[in-house]
């Protein structure tokens, strides 16, 4: 059995699907202590939020690290490390590859990695390349190559590889590691280091572990440069991830803002008339926003914040003082929130106590109740997540028959415990990789075929005849996730949406999860994807998270990644899979630390929501006795004052405008 260096940065599995972290942190923390003893932290401003927005304690703000200043180019000169021009280096444990020919770049050969399954260590199946020339201690060197995902089933999108360079023998120490996640198209990663010890020709290895499961992994142009002593490390290139569009003057940010004025505001016209109605100029008014239209949510963790839950209660701080965390918790879930979705309590596994007696279609009932009680709105996740693995295991050894009637009793047990609660049901979760429910009950012989997508269209029927308020969707991964372009999984999706439209399923809209790595798809590629599915239906982003340690390019992408959102016609609300790494499966949420600190994602979106989007105006009426405020679609409170008297409504202000008339005594 072969090993590898333990990781500067790891990839776990967990829950349905991968958290990755970014491969950037870890070497730009490496580069800053070669050039400086100390890393430069920067705190991001936080503005408080617009005067009408309810009275809040702002919290307090993470500080964080700089971004270093990158190299971009490699430098010239150096000794070969390894053999150049390597395209199928040696492997073991059983790898599956074939050697696939590339165009537009500087090598035309890659070596592509097929996995489905894996059991055991990462580093169970891998490939190498020994040294064929002689490393110092002290030397600065760079490792670099190049890789792409050709497909995954991860939820980002993204394939996973750990390459190392290090020691070939036991205990395999290395000199330097990276995890990366890369999706579709190419990318070239680098690796630099001050070699810590001497290495003999033949005596070290560059490698890759490869034993992740459900990909296909492209490498190419492997490549080790030793420099000696005639560079420093910080001269070096190092890995760092970020995005097309994030430049303050990136052409889609006027787009954007065209696009808000155009969708997401109007005019909302006040008329004031005395007690004869005749027109009142030069009256006070005022127009306060308390509810944006548009969606901005979260999920909730019913099983842990509920009171009485069994997580609540005595829990100690996490500075080891008293107080109960889960009562931040419940205070920022109706204050920063118009839209909740229970997590975990009403999927099938849940209700039918697969995971226990805490776990019951009450709790996720309570869940809802309580959101529903602080003014929220509601999501129900989920009602059938087709496969064996995201079903009760009750239901995995049931014929046909017994099959369909049991899916059937459960969408009729569900929708029926919280009919009227819900404003939304994702009807079906991730089909493109869950479809062994539709595959036996469509007697079908190949995945999602048409039969399945008969079946699919019978559970939304089914739904809106219980009940009729709540918009049915369907729900899926890796569609804005991993990069622009086409994959099979967008397709796959497209293609089934399409067929429940065809057999007249009362679908209203599509649900986009959102659950973003270190392939960051483009503002502009954003836009393009978001016209191909809102061609359809209404869409949703439904589960956002985004899984890197780079705190400052996870706010500048939560920021764009919302404002083109919020900029689309298509679009009307966008959800985090939870907010504080309190209560997220992957301990990276995007507002809040552990120890509710604001991150840079969480400074953007208080921005964001709370001041660019959230609208407080007022000023005088005309000779008419009219005042027009240009404001965010919502719901406002309207005050007038002429002299002692003050009149105070409400309206709302939908798309094309809206006009109230309030009269005076």
């Amino acid at each position: 059995m072969r090993f590898v260096s333990l990781p500067l940065a790891v990839i776990v599995f967990a829950g349905c699907g991968s958290v990755s972290v970014s491969p950037s942190q870890e070497a730009d923390a490496a580069v800053a202590a070669a050039a400086a003893p100390d890393v430069a932290m920067v705190t991001p401003t936080l503005t408080a939020p617009s005067s009408c927005f309810p009275s809040t304690v702002l919290p307090t703000v993470l500080s964080v690290p700089a971004e270093a200043s990158a190299v971009t180019t490699i430098p010239e000169g150096g000794t070969s490390v390894i053999a150049a021009g390597i395209v199928t280096p040696p492997s073991y444990g059983g790898v599956s590859q074939t050697v696939v020919d590339v165009t537009g770049h500087s090598f035309t050969q890659a070596i592509q990695y097929v996995t489905t399954t894996a059991t055991g260590n990462t580093w169970d199946k891998g490939n190498y390349i020994n040294t064929i020339a002689a490393v110092a201690a002290g030397d600065v060197v760079l490792v670099s190559f190049w890789a792409r995902c050709e497909q995954s089933l991860a939820e980002t999108a993204v394939c996973a590889t750990h390459a190392a360079f290090q020691v070939n023998t036991t205990p395999y120490t290395g000199e330097v590691s990276l995890d990366i996640t890369p999706g579709p198209i190419w990318t070239q990663y680098f690796m630099p280091f001050k070699a810590s010890a001497s290495h003999a020709a033949g005596a070290a290895e560059f490698t890759f572990s490869l034993n992740y499961a459900n990909q296909i992994l492209q490498l190419a142009g492997f490549a080790a440069v030793d420099y000696g002593t005639s560079l420093s490390l910080w001269q070096l290139p190092v890995t760092q991830v970020t995005y097309d569009g994030r430049d303050a003057n990136a052409p889609w940010r006027a787009v954007a803002a065209a696009n808000i004025a155009k969708n997401r505001m109007a005019d909302l016209t006040v008329h004031v008339l005395d007690a004869q109605g005749a027109p009142v100029s030069n009256a006070q008014v005022s127009v306060n926003m308390i509810r944006n239209a548009f969606g901005f949510g979260t999920a909730q963790a019913g099983h842990d914040f509920l009171p009485g839950a069994s997580s609540d209660g005595g829990v100690a701080s996490p500075d080891g003082g008293v107080a109960n965390p889960w009562d931040t918790y419940r205070s920022y879930l109706p204050s920063l929130f118009n839209i909740s979705v229970e997590e975990n309590a009403l999927k099938w596994q849940s209700v039918a106590g697969d995971w226990g007696p805490s776990w019951n279609l009450a709790l996720g009932v309570a869940s809802i109740d309580w959101a529903d009680q602080h003014g929220l709105r509601t999501r129900g996740h989920n009602l059938i997540w087709p496969s064996w693995k995201n079903s009760p295991a009750a239901v995995k050894t049931l014929a046909a028959a017994d099959l369909r009637t049991t899916v059937n009793q459960h969408i009729q047990d569900e929708v029926t415990a919280l009919m009227g609660k819900v404003d939304h049901w994702d009807v079906v979760n991730e089909p493109f990789d869950n479809h062994d429910i539709t595959d036996l009950l469509g007697n079908c012989t190949t995945p999602n075929c048409e039969a399945g997508l008969d079946e699919m269209a019978t559970w939304f029927t089914q739904a809106r005849a219980i009940d009729a308020k709540p918009k049915l969707f369907i729900n899926d991964y890796a569609i804005l996730e991993g990069g622009g372009g086409t994959t099979s999984h967008r397709d796959e999706y497209e293609r089934i949406i399409k067929g429940l439209i065809a057999r007249n399923a009362p679908l209203d809209g599509i649900g986009l999860q959102g659950h973003f790595a270190t392939a960051l798809t483009s503002p502009d590629d954003l836009m393009t994807l978001l016209d191909r599915f809102g061609a359809y239906k209404e869409l949703w982003v439904t589960e956002y998270d985004i899984t890197i340690t780079d705190f400052l390019l996870a706010g500048d992408y939560t920021r764009d990644f919302m404002t083109v959102l919020y900029s689309h016609p298509a679009v009307a609300g966008f959800v985090m899979w939870g907010f504080w790494d309190g209560a997220h499966s992957k301990k990276n949420a995007p507002l809040f630390t552990q120890d509710w600190k604001l991150k840079p994602a969480g400074v953007a979106y208080y921005d964001l929501v709370f001041n660019q989007w959230w609208t407080c105006t007022g000023g005088s009426t005309d000779d008419t006795g009219a005042y027009v405020a240009n404001g965010h679609l919502g719901d406002y409170t309207v005050s007038v004052t002429v002299g002692a008297q003050t009149v105070t409504t409400t309206a709302s202000l939908v798309k094309g405008g809206a006009e109230i008339t309030v009269a005076l005594n």
